[in-house]
């Protein structure tokens, strides 16, 4: 029974061992088998054979033991080294094992970068290191075998170590490729990057330049005869083409800079000379928008800033030679607000002009005088006031002193004159009161206790105020009127307190 489980768990352990043996391994170790199996079967057939003949032939010769027992011996001794030696080589068995599996991994991590394509030769060199490697394996020479693959593993990690600069040094040759305007090598650089990092984007973008080259190139040489035939607006068309498929090409980068920036000279030039033509003919706006045309092309251009400075100080004079043409016309018209701001316009303009600020006083001299005369004319009732009567005249006497007075200013004035004239005629009007009421009237004195009085009073509105000792006090307000006669005014304390 405890043979039986032996040969049972010897089993399980072989299953495990096969298991865990690669593919590859499997089909080793099952070639291995089908060439030991008949080498096993002659070699017995051999033995057989010779113990035969030993048997027949030479055992009744073997007379002499001493010769019989030196040969045992060194058949003995034989026999051992023998068997210490394949035990040698069959302890290489697992490390043989474990590197092929090791062998077979990196091979397939680096198929993955691409080896075949740009390392062909030693890719060439450690396939057959390694099918001799395979060779000794199947003819049990593991440590042959051993050696074999730890040969092969150290070709692949000194190849696995270049992988990096090997990926850049394509990347930078095909970019180098591009430049030159050799489209196959370029694709084929791209290639091989992409054949070791399928992912790289950089190699992914060059191959896509690579395959577009031809028309890149077809554009851009366009763009560039066109701006030799400065034909700036095509050429610039031609060059932007161009960068729409490829927006990293230098050529059409540089042509395209160059050709905007001749256009915009251009341009520039043509903007000043049609702005200072519509600037002659007085066409201020219009010029004006060239002139910032010429500066959008060129921000900080002097001639263009210099074009502005020049329209501003053109149009300032055509405007104020207009303007105080307006301003004359309107005080011609006695059109005094009009002229007022004709003047103010001219001095936003260009405060400087002395000539203008004289007129603008002047005129607002004028407009006050008149606001004066049309004030008093409306306050005509008020004139009775001596103090405001004054003012008054200084006012006509002050527009009396005008040459050259105009239509509306003589009749101003002579509104003016009639209004003082009216103002200035005292008018005989009745006080009546009851000999017991006190009479003042403000501004003109106190008048006493009487019953019936004549007084001489100037046209205009009076206050009258009565007082009377065990009576509340009583006001009265009344108008003199100018042209009236019998004007009578009652003044009396009728309310006992």
């Amino acid at each position: 029974m405890s043979e039986e489980s032996e040969s049972i768990q010897s089993n399980d352990n072989n299953a495990e061992k096969s298991e865990k043996k690669t593919i590859y391994q499997q089909r080793l170790d099952r070639r291995q088998e089908q060439t030991v199996r008949p080498i096993i079967a002659y070699a017995l057939l051999g033995s057989t054979a010779l113990i035969l003949i030993l048997v027949v032939f030479l055992l009744p010769r073997m007379v002499n033991e001493d010769q019989a027992l030196t040969t045992n011996q060194n058949s003995n001794e034989t026999i051992e080294e023998q068997i210490q030696l394949d035990e040698a080589v069959l302890a290489q068995k697992p490390i043989a094992q474990a590197l092929l599996s090791e062998l077979l991994a990196k091979i397939d991590e680096l198929k993955l970068s691409g080896v075949q394509i740009w390392a062909q030769s030693e890719w060439k060199t450690i396939n057959t290191i390694q099918q001799q490697g395979d060779t000794a394996y199947i003819n049990r020479s593991y440590d042959i075998a051993a050696e074999s693959y730890r040969t092969a593993m150290q070709l692949l990690i000194d190849l696995e170590v270049t992988v990096p600069s090997i990926l850049q040094q394509s990347l930078n040759q095909g970019q180098e490729a591009i430049l030159q305007e050799n489209k196959p090598l370029a694709i084929s650089n791209y290639e091989t990057a992409l054949a070791i990092d399928g992912a790289n984007q950089l190699a992914k973008a060059g191959l896509d330049r690579a395959l577009k080259l031809d028309k890149v190139i077809a554009l851009s040489n366009q763009g560039k005869r066109l701006a030799e035939e400065r034909e700036w607006v095509e050429s610039i068309e031609a060059f932007q083409a161009a960068l729409a498929i490829d927006s990293n090409w230098k050529p059409a980068l540089e042509g395209l800079t160059s050709s905007i920036v001749s256009n915009d000279e251009e341009q520039f030039q043509l903007s000043l000379s049609e702005g200072y033509a519509l600037m002659k003919e007085q066409k201020f706006e219009e010029a004006e928008v060239f002139f910032r045309k010429s500066l959008s092309i060129v921000p900080d251009s002097k001639e263009g800033q210099q074009a502005i400075e020049e329209l501003e100080i053109q149009r300032r004079m055509v405007l104020t030679k207009s303007l105080k043409y307006k301003a004359l016309i309107a005080e011609v018209n006695e059109e005094w607000d009009n002229a007022e701001s004709y003047y103010e316009t001219i001095l936003s303009l260009d405060p400087n002009i002395q000539e203008v600020k004289d007129s603008l006083f002047r005129v607002r001299q004028r407009i006050k005088l008149i606001n004066q005369m049309i004030s008093f004319v409306a306050k005509a009732e008020q004139l009775n006031d001596d103090k405001l009567f004054s003012q008054a005249q200084a006012t006509l006497n002050q527009a009396e002193a005008i040459l050259n007075k105009g239509p509306e200013l003589i009749e101003q004035v002579s509104q003016m004159q009639q209004v003082l004239k009216v103002a200035s005629t005292p008018v005989q009007v009745t006080l009546i009161s009851d000999q017991k009421t006190n009479v003042v009237i403000y501004k003109k004195g106190d008048f006493g206790l009487f019953e019936r009085q004549s007084v001489l009073l100037k046209p205009g509105i009076y206050t009258a105020k009565g007082m009377r000792m065990g009576y509340r006090d009583t006001t009265l307000r009344f108008k003199v009127n100018p042209n009236q006669s019998d004007q009578s005014f009652t003044v009396i304390c009728r309310e006992k307190i």
